[in-house]
């Protein structure tokens, strides 16, 4: 199985976590966004869409990051408290992230998009206070959302242990550092998120993030 991917890419490090994390085998090859690798032949050959990640297995290719973990949790037999087979846990993590894209990745993403990345690659015009206003309140909304989320096991798909759903948030929510977001010390989110920042493999696979923020914003501590 070939992974396509762009370490700066948020469900590009999820699903490597996955894989990783579940012990599948795979080889990455790595598709540079900033380079607009993703619009080779060679890749829209593997998804028509042009984004990343993607696979191929075999003669088999297949994109969106949700669609990715089911499909290799099916195919190698992952039952692990990442990705259980228990149909119940399961569907919670599967809800989440369903809903993951537009309640936590668009939100962030929305934000980052206008406030660092249009005006670094595109030229873009910085946004005006009241604008940035208006976006960075959609972005705070996960922050409170995370709160109620994570009140019955503390965990984001409402499971008794750490899933990939987790994985998936903690993706999106370590970029709010960036835009200056904190999340409050004594809440449910800041214990959720210092958990799973003190996974070594999570450390890994956002070194490249990291230093990528790191040199273009002074993030705050939270």
């Amino acid at each position: 199985m070939i992974v396509y991917v762009d370490m700066l890419s948020e469900p590009c490090q999820s699903i490597l976590a996955f894989l990783r994390l579940s012990e599948i085998q795979f080889e990455t090859r790595l598709i540079n966004l900033g380079e607009k690798e993703f619009l080779s032949p060679e890749f829209t050959k593997i998804n028509p869409f042009q984004e990343v990640p993607a696979i191929s297995h075999g003669e088999y290719s297949l994109n969106e990051s949700a669609a990715i973990v089911t499909y290799v949790a099916e195919t190698f037999g992952v039952d692990n408290h990442w990705y259980p087979k228990d149909l119940k846990l399961r569907g919670r993590i599967n809800a989440y992230l369903h809903w993951h894209q537009m309640g936590v990745r668009f939100r962030i993403g929305d934000y980052l998009m206008k406030k660092i990345f249009l005006p670094m690659f595109y030229g873009k015009d910085p946004m005006s206070e009241q604008e940035e206003q208006a976006v960075r309140s959609v972005a705070l909304e996960v922050v409170s959302d995370l709160e109620w989320i994570l009140s019955e096991t503390g965990y984001v798909a409402r499971t008794p242990t750490i899933t990939i759903a987790d994985i998936f948030a903690y993706s999106e929510v370590s970029n709010l550092k960036a835009v200056n977001i904190p999340l409050a010390e004594s809440s449910r989110a800041k214990k959720w998120f210092d958990e799973i920042a003190s996974l070594p493999l999570i450390q890994e696979l956002q070194r490249e993030a990291t230093q990528f923020y790191s040199s273009i914003a002074t993030p705050i501590s939270n």
